[in-house]
């Protein structure tokens, strides 16, 4: 690695620019290769720390969560950015106010996304999505799209250093 990591925006440009070079460079096979979801964090002395944590269900995706918010703590992160697969798709104004909507995983128009989140102490923000789309029997991304408001995107993954912020 030559490329200095000192804050959330360095992190974000090495972890976008070594995703792209694992999906294209190294390729995806399609049936055979899932992206497992990975943390690339700072910690206070800007010492590039990687973990990966596959999980199998929601409920260990929830206890990975809460023990990575702890130990973020203990190890004083002061950025990260988190990569992962997930499903997406568009709803309609009503529905996104709707708390039983249907989640993108059981929708049919549900496309297969990468996104990477990430988050510093001061709570700055990205949120990055790009479509997996397959071709040549590889997964490859493409259309790259970084919301305007990141402090909307990310879900529970994009506030693991500072809490969202209630609204009065």
């Amino acid at each position: 690695m030559t490329q200095k990591l000192t804050d959330l925006i360095s992190l974000k440009e090495f972890t976008e620019k070594e995703t792209l070079r694992i999906f294209h460079d190294i390729g995806m096979n399609v049936g055979e290769d899932e992206a497992t979801p990975t943390w690339f964090c700072l910690d206070k002395d800007d010492k590039l720390i990687i973990a990966m944590t596959p999980w199998g269900s929601e409920f260990e995706k929830t206890i990975t969560v809460e023990l990575l918010r702890k130990k973020f703590k203990e190890d004083n992160v002061k950025a990260y950015a988190f990569v992962s697969e997930a499903w997406a798709s568009t709803y309609s104004n009503e529905e996104v106010d709707d708390p039983n909507r249907i989640q993108p995983s059981q929708r049919d128009d549900r496309k297969e996304i990468l996104s990477i989140v990430g988050q510093d102490l001061d709570d700055q923000r990205f949120f990055i999505t790009y479509d997996i789309v397959l071709k040549d029997g590889k997964r490859r991304l493409e259309n790259r799209f970084e919301s305007k408001d990141a402090n909307a995107m990310g879900g529970r993954m994009g506030t693991m250093l500072v809490e969202k912020k209630m609204r009065h």
